[in-house]
């Protein structure tokens, strides 16, 4: 498990013109993981008596485009080394009340994994057991979520094997 310096950036509710990669289209694989992250995070919804989100397009390509940022670019935060920020990515988008999760696995699961078991792995035993990131989950006004999972099989730059980004919103 990766843990975050500081999860007091993880959301706000509220605009800077930046210029956003377009994600990559995930494998088969970093699919298969995002899917198992929204049924999961959907799983732990119902368990506290909350709707089940809806997946939006925009906000997986959002995440997508993070994780891809953050694999490619050897970082792991919510903000951007080049200096935008969580917040600033979700306003260019036209999101003004939203929330942002990231994980990372530090090696434990290759691309031999169950899906599935990562999956579980990264909404369980990730960001469940973190104060912030379950409030995320589990906070009543959000409606729709998106989910983008980069894998980096060579970890001689990077030292995550998956990397997750899971955006929410009203």
């Amino acid at each position: 498990m990766v843990d975050e310096d500081d999860e007091s950036n993880n959301g706000w509710a509220s605009p800077v013109m930046l210029s956003v990669s377009l994600p990559s289209e995930p494998t088969a694989l970093e699919k298969a993981v995002a899917d198992a992250i929204v049924k999961y995070t959907n799983i732990e919804r119902q368990k506290a008596g909350l709707p089940v989100l809806t997946v939006d397009g925009e906000l997986a390509e959002l995440a997508m485009a993070h994780s891809d940022d953050m694999r490619d670019n050897n970082f792991f935060a919510h903000d951007s080394p080049y200096g935008y920020t969580f917040a600033e990515r979700m306003r260019q988008a036209g999101y003004f009340t939203a929330a942002e999760n990231i994980a990372a696995t530090m090696g434990t699961y290759s691309e031999s994994a169950d899906p599935d078991i990562v999956g579980q792995h990264i909404v369980c035993e990730q960001w469940m057991e973190s104060p912030g990131h379950r409030k995320n989950i589990i906070k009543e006004t959000y409606r729709t979520i998106g989910v983008g999972v980069a894998y980096e099989a060579d970890r001689s730059d990077i030292p995550y094997g998956f990397i997750a980004t899971q955006e929410f919103s009203v």
